[in-house]
C-alpha cells in the first residue's frame, strides 16, 4: 500500500518520487533524539515530466467525465481511478 501511495504522488509530482514516512522527529524533554533525514527526490521514468501529466489529466477525467463524476463536489482538484474488482468485490 505504501508503494501504491508513493506512484500516485508521483502521479501528481509529475514524475518526482517521494518517499512516504511515517515518523519525522522524536524528541525526549524539547531534545531531538531522531529526525528523519530527507533525500534528494528521484525522477521516475527517465524525467519524462510529460507522461506523467498526461497520466494525471487521465486520471482527472474519470472524476471530470467519467464514472467517478459524482465526486466533483468534493475538491477542484482529484483523480481517480475505476473498475479493478476482485470477483465483483472492491480490492
Amino acid at each position: 500500500m505504501i508503494d501504491l501511495a508513493a506512484f500516485y504522488a508521483a502521479i501528481a509530482n509529475e514524475g518526482q518520487r517521494v518517499t512516504p514516512y511515517s515518523i519525522e522527529s522524536i524528541k525526549q524533554n524539547s531534545h531531538a533524539v531522531y529526525r528523519r533525514q530527507t533525500g534528494a527526490p528521484v525522477m521516475m521514468a527517465g524525467g519524462d515530466r510529460a507522461a506523467f501529466y498526461q497520466l494525471r489529466t487521465i486520471l482527472e477525467g474519470v472524476v471530470a467525465r467519467g464514472t467517478a463524476a459524482s465526486m466533483t463536489h468534493l475538491t477542484h482538484y482529484v483523480g481517480g481511478k475505476t473498475g479493478t474488482t476482485d470477483s465483483e468485490n472492491d480490492a
